[in-house]
């Protein structure tokens, strides 16, 4: 089967890309007359194509708390500045960067962990609101472009937020004015001048925008019918991140774990979302295996299980534990729902059983994802490590001598506390796990920042990606049975 990468984005973030910012109430602004498009292109001077220059104007007006730009929109913009900007961007692409991580989150805890920026945003099940006011259509299901079932603060952090649109954009979606609605969910919003100049930074803005409307509302048409159709989790259509992706299996492992006979009936959409991400219908097999084999409760419905199948003349075999309902003949799906329909005892109790498997599943997944990924980080500071050692690192990542000792000692005071500085080839590093992998990205960060090496970062993280292919090349091979084993690979 395919394995998918495990991406470091996620560690290096929230030890370089997280930093403070005092989220604080939106306060309600006095009603001012908005400044025309012509103010903001004279604020401009016309170049709001051109990023250095967007910059410019908007850190001339910010003062020295650099009060106009969100968290860390600056410092990255500064970075493409630095590197000449060979790919033309614009204050929305760097904008969207920053924030692109909020799509391939699931649900607002997702987004506070990654962003301090939104820790205090609240959810609609958290905020009092009156019938007939915008949170109560959308929650009723009479806003054709939200969706009920997906909390409002997060449909609107993405558009907002990961999109760049306005409240004048989201007014025109939502068909009404947005700004009381994100005032009580407590939705950050950004400074008037980098409003504008973010939506003047956009080569193809009205395309955009007409373009992600249509997405958006196809999308929600696309949730009522399948929340019509009786789908208990939404799947989205597309590629999906693989946070979304784990949320949906656990919702369909903890439906079919309250509801097991209607596995024989499992739909057309969710056969589709195993088939292209088998990967998740492994983590369903081994839930199931466990919750049948493992649990107490499993293994008495089983006893039960085993005679009824006996009686109807029907095999049983490991396709009807596994819930690999594609594998398995007609006459054992039938007696596997007849089972159920004569013996509703056993639901609430083979469901204890499902949810004990799933949290197995889920931890052991955990466990061992990280080890992976720390075995993986480990090897690309040795790597990096020893580089800097023999002076062999590129004047592309950096020509600073100083800064890189620096750095090398950041990985020594941790993975080699006895030999900092020194090469010693038969002493093993310090075994870390991901306590030690923030440290180290925090030390090298905090150096990156005062020797104004930024750039170091992304040469960083290609060792990161390399370690860790050359790792799963050992895993696929068959060299390393216990993630071997877990990922289901077979040795080449």
């Amino acid at each position: 089967m395919r394995v998918n990468q495990i991406l470091f984005q996620n560690n290096i973030k929230s030890a370089t890309n997280k930093i403070k910012y005092q989220n604080s109430p939106v306060v309600q602004q006095q009603i001012k007359i908005m400044p025309s498009k012509a103010h903001y292109l004279s604020f401009l001077g016309g170049s709001s194509l051109d990023l250095k220059q967007s910059v410019d104007n908007l850190d001339s007006s910010s003062g020295a708390d650099n009060s106009k730009f969100p968290p860390q929109v600056k410092e990255m913009a500064q970075e493409v500045i630095n590197s000449g900007n060979p790919l033309r961007n614009t204050l929305i692409d760097i904008h969207k960067q920053r924030y692109a991580l909020l799509n391939e989150c699931y649900d607002l805890d997702d987004v506070r962990g990654l962003y301090d920026e939104f820790a205090n945003v609240l959810s609609d099940k958290d905020v009092e609101y009156q019938d007939g006011s915008f949170i109560s259509r959308v929650k009723n299901g009479e806003v054709e472009n939200f969706g009920a079932e997906e909390d409002l603060a997060f449909q609107l952090l993405k558009l907002y937020w990961a999109e760049g649109f306005s409240l004048n954009d989201l007014k025109k979606y939502a068909g009404t004015d947005l700004y009381h609605t994100m005032n009580k969910l407590q939705i950050p919003l950004m400074d008037r001048d980098y409003a504008h100049v973010l939506k003047f930074s956009d080569r193809e803005y009205n395309e955009r925008l007409t373009s992600q409307m249509a997405h958006k509302r196809m999308e929600a048409r696309d949730r009522h019918a399948q929340l019509a159709q009786g789908e208990p989790v939404y799947i989205p259509r597309g590629p999906l991140s693989d946070t979304h992706k784990e949320h949906i299996s656990q919702g369909l492992i903890k439906h079919y774990s309250e509801h097991p006979e209607k596995l024989v009936t499992m739909s057309q959409r969710q056969k589709e979302y195993f088939a292209n991400n088998p990967d998740q219908k492994i983590l369903m097999r081994n839930a199931m295996l466990f919750a049948w084999n493992k649990t107490q409760e499993g293994r008495s419905i089983k006893k039960h299980l085993v005679k009824f199948f006996k009686k109807q003349n029907v095999d049983v075999n490991e396709f009807v534990y596994e819930a690999d309902f594609n594998r398995m003949s007609l006459n054992q799906r039938d007696t596997l729902k007849l089972f159920w329909q004569k013996n509703s005892w056993a639901k609430q109790s083979f469901s204890t059983a499902v949810k004990k498997g799933w949290q197995q599943v889920k931890m052991h997944t955990e466990q061992v994802q990280e080890t992976i990924a720390v075995n993986s980080f480990t090897g690309a500071m040795l790597s990096l490590r020893n580089e800097i050692l023999d002076n062999n690192i590129p004047e592309s990542a950096s020509s600073d001598k100083e800064f890189l000792k620096y750095v090398s000692l950041c990985i020594d005071y941790i993975l080699y506390p006895d030999n900092i500085g020194v090469r010693h080839p038969n002493v093993l590093p310090k075994e870390i796990g991901q306590k030690e992998v923030d440290e180290i990205i925090k030390a090298i960060s905090r150096v990156m920042a005062v020797y104004e090496q930024g750039g170091f970062m992304e040469y960083i993280t290609g060792k990161i990606n390399t370690s860790y292919e050359l790792f799963m090349d050992f895993v696929l091979q068959g060299k390393t049975k216990e993630y071997a084993d877990f990922l289901h690979v077979q040795p080449n």
